[in-house]
């Protein structure tokens, strides 16, 4: 258990001085994602998938000048919520 809170304050802290795909990157290096990724089915799946959110946060960073990896989740959620509205309302 110290191990993880360990983790969860480096997190953090990393996340104040580093970019949404390098706090991203880190928290996969830390976790040996790509070891948890070789396991089960579809890992090149799930592999690119990671990929592809590094890719967003890189690309929504340059975007924003910086912004913060909150700051993309925030936007994500919402971008979620707003598809899920127009599917329902039939505006998709």
């Amino acid at each position: 258990m110290c191990g993880f809170v360990n983790d969860l304050d480096s997190f953090r802290n990393a996340a104040t001085a580093s970019s949404p795909q390098e706090l991203i990157r880190n928290i996969y290096d830390r976790i040996s994602a790509d070891e948890l990724l070789s396991v089960g089915d579809d890992p090149a799946t799930r592999q690119a998938n990671l990929e592809l959110l590094v890719s967003y946060a890189r690309e929504y960073s340059d975007y924003k000048d910086g912004g913060t990896l909150g700051d993309l989740i925030f936007n994500l959620e919402n971008m979620s919520s707003l598809t899920a509205a127009q599917t329902a309302g039939g505006h998709g």
